[in-house]
């Protein structure tokens, strides 16, 4: 089970981590998420007060995946609150499965927006559209008297 957090600021700075289990890969019999409840108290990379955001858990089978996860617009409100409130975020990863982990890795992607013209922009866009359009009919009118 995967388990992900999204936290307002990092204990440390930098990437820190801890180990939950080590020794022989072993099934475990309760899956926790160690960023929650009373585990969060305790957490290590948590410092007290720290704004968490559950993001999701995830069940994953002995087959590398590869998991895209998309946000869903409150949890992206909430994500440019706790930039607001700081400047940077952390990202609590519990795969808590007590066999090895080798290979979990995090990329984060932002898609780009589209721009949204200037007023500024659009007035002069408007300006020389209006310019070309009275250019075009003086033209059409010297060509009429020129006919006469």
């Amino acid at each position: 089970m995967l388990f992900i957090h999204l936290l307002d600021t990092a204990a440390n700075s930098g990437v820190a981590s801890f180990l939950d289990a080590t020794g022989t890969p072993v099934p475990s019999s309760q899956i926790q998420d160690n960023f929650a409840g009373s585990l969060l108290n305790s957490n290590p990379l948590v410092a007290a007060g720290t704004g968490n955001t559950f993001l999701t858990q995830r069940s994953f089978t002995t087959t590398a995946t590869t998991y895209v996860y998309t946000f869903t617009q409150a949890q992206l409100n909430i994500l440019s609150a706790y930039f607001l409130n700081g400047s940077d975020i952390a990202f609590g990863f519990d795969p808590d499965c007590h066999f090895w982990n080798n290979g979990v890795s995090f990329s984060f992607t932002t898609c780009p927006t589209t721009p949204t013209p200037e007023p500024a922009t659009l007035a002069l866009l408007g300006s020389g559209l209006a310019g070309l359009y009275y250019r075009r009919r003086r033209q059409k009118q010297k060509a009429a008297t020129l006919n006469i």
